[in-house]
């Protein structure tokens, strides 16, 4: 019984707790640090990697402050029911990888931990990647956001 009191007591710090365990095995899920912030860690590859949603469908995305935009996949664009076909390739952007094709849309909702954005305006590439990105379009939405001891925290 008294067990039982101690960790009704502390239930809180369980929670937190819980929460630190989950960020520790699927970093790309990050720790909330505050009611509208998050960190995450520096994975292996020495990216950030988000566990994200788009219009309540989960995309994983790679933080590029190197990147303009919010840039989806074609394979996250056509799991969120866009029609490659039918999008417009007019923007043209210089990359590490060379110059590439992009079709402009807007996204209803993008979630990442605490923090929502509607009607976020995003690109969608036309050739294969690995990953989409939150670039500067996410990161300027933001109240705050930098890197400290290998965690980038974000704040709306």
């Amino acid at each position: 019984f008294a067990a039982l009191i101690l960790v009704y007591s502390y239930r809180d710090h369980f929670g937190s707790l819980g929460e630190r365990f989950t960020a520790e095995l699927i970093p790309a899920k990050g720790t909330q640090t505050g009611p509208a912030s998050i960190a995450f860690t520096t994975q292996a590859d020495g990216h950030y990697h988000v566990s994200g949603s788009v219009d309540s469908s989960s995309i994983q995305f790679l933080v590029d402050s190197g990147a303009r935009d919010i840039v989806l996949s074609p394979a996250d664009a056509r799991m969120l029911g866009m029609q490659m076909e039918y999008l417009d390739f007019t923007l043209i952007a210089q990359t590490a990888n060379g110059t590439v094709r992009g079709a402009p849309v807007r996204l209803k909702t993008l979630k990442v931990g605490p923090i929502v954005m509607h009607d976020v305006p995003a690109t969608v590439n036309e050739a294969e990647m690995s990953n989409s990105l939150l670039g500067m379009e996410f990161l300027r939405r933001l109240k705050s956001w930098g890197v400290q001891n290998g965690k980038l925290t974000v704040e709306q």
